[in-house]
């Protein structure tokens, strides 16, 4: 009995070493109520919720908005530090402040994005769907409806952030919207919203400066000698005491490419239009339906506007082959059937390059924009396009 005492002893003792080695627990905090789980851990911010936030910032450029900004950089700080339920009422915030009588004075684009997202456990969510409704289908010059009032460069700019956002997210829209870039790109170089055009032409960044002097410089890479050489009756090229001239060709002639590029469009119509064959007409005649299932309301409205192009050939108008079919519009304006043309190359541009759903009654007002041109008066149209006898009789008397 007397190692009993002992025995306890040593039991106890053990207790306490493994009590004092367990972790400590702590109860559970409800405070925070809700379905969303804070976190600390600025690691589990989600690639997705990372590139929203990029986009924008890129949307935001140039906005002078300090209430937006605040709003802005309290969302971005709450999302990395895992602090969901914050994030929640600040984009609510920003929602509401979007859509009041200030909000009204940031970009579109920047708001119809901001209307798309909402806050979950992962971060920030797209509803890209929402996005593509808010934006809106493209107009007859190109502007999608939603952005009307954007200046179109910045327009065209957003449109390509935005499809490389959704690009994993949902990428038929990702192509809708990159889609609707280009045809706005066309249109500012086609000048349907005035200026100089290539002014208002999306910029390339500006070519890095070459160094070749410095490229074999401390044994690295490699050993690009010094030219020094003179030209009989030319300039020197030197790479000691003069300024480096070789480096500054490369630079010129990467400029003039940039230029090139630039205005590669015009170009390539202004060659176009020199050619032997570029006064022949861009459509068979009599071949309307080539190609096409007649069942289909998109090929149905493609059908249609082949055969008012038809009708317009035979008037006099061909549409050229170096003509889009908005230039086309363009030039028949100032004629009779201006209407009828401008409302069915606007269907025309929806059912080939929009990608979006194209319904049976938009097919039969293309049909009904067709026969508007076909049975278009034909005496107006020689009226039109010709002087008249006493016209002409007049114009000889005065000679």
């Amino acid at each position: 009995m007397s190692n009993s005492p002992r025995l306890l002893l040593l039991v106890l003792t053990a207790v306490l070493l493994f009590s004092s080695m367990a972790p400590r627990v702590f109860a559970a905090d409800d405070s925070n109520g809700g379905n969303l789980t804070a976190t600390t851990n600025s690691t589990t911010s989600t690639a997705s919720t990372n590139q929203t936030l990029d986009t924008l910032q890129q949307l935001s450029r140039g906005v002078n908005d300090t209430q937006y900004a605040q709003l802005l950089n309290q969302l971005d700080t709450q999302l990395h530090d895992g602090n969901n339920i914050g994030a929640q009422q600040t984009l609510t915030q920003l929602k509401a402040y979007t859509d009041s009588s200030q909000g009204t004075k940031l970009p579109a684009s920047l708001r119809d994005l901001v209307q798309s997202l909402s806050v979950d456990s992962n971060g920030l969510t797209l509803d890209s769907s929402l996005l593509s409704q808010l934006i809106g289908t493209p107009g007859s010059n190109g502007m999608p409806m939603g952005l009307n009032g954007m200046d179109p460069v910045r327009a065209a700019n957003d449109l390509q952030s935005l499809s490389s956002l959704t690009q994993n997210i949902d990428p038929k829209t990702s192509l809708s919207l990159a889609q609707d870039s280009n045809q706005l790109q066309d249109s500012i170089l086609s000048g349907l919203f005035g200026g100089d055009q290539s002014s208002q032409s999306p910029q390339l960044p500006k070519p890095p400066s070459v160094q070749i002097g410095k490229l074999g410089a401390g044994g690295k890479g490699p050993f690009f000698p010094n030219v020094s050489a003179t030209l009989p009756g030319g300039p020197g090229l030197s790479g000691g005491g003069g300024p480096p001239i070789l480096p500054i060709i490369v630079v010129v002639i990467a400029g003039i490419a940039g230029l090139l590029f630039l205005n590669r469009k015009r170009l390539n119509l202004h060659g176009r239009r020199v050619t032997p064959n570029s006064f022949k007409a861009k459509l068979k005649l009599g071949k309307s339906e080539l190609g096409l299932n007649l069942k289909s309301p998109r090929d149905l409205i493609i059908y249609y506007f082949r055969k008012a192009v038809a009708a317009m050939h035979k008037r006099g108008v061909p549409r050229l082959d170096y003509e889009t079919h908005r230039e086309f519009s363009v030039k028949c304006s100032p004629r009779p059937e201006a209407v009828p043309i401008s409302d069915i190359s606007v269907l025309f541009e929806k059912a080939m390059f929009s990608g979006r759903e194209v319904t049976l009654p938009e097919a039969d007002q293309a049909q009904q924009d067709a026969l508007q041109v076909e049975n278009s008066s034909v005496t107006t149209d020689k009226e039109h396009r010709q002087p008249s006898r006493s016209a002409l009789a007049r114009l000889f008397r005065a000679g």
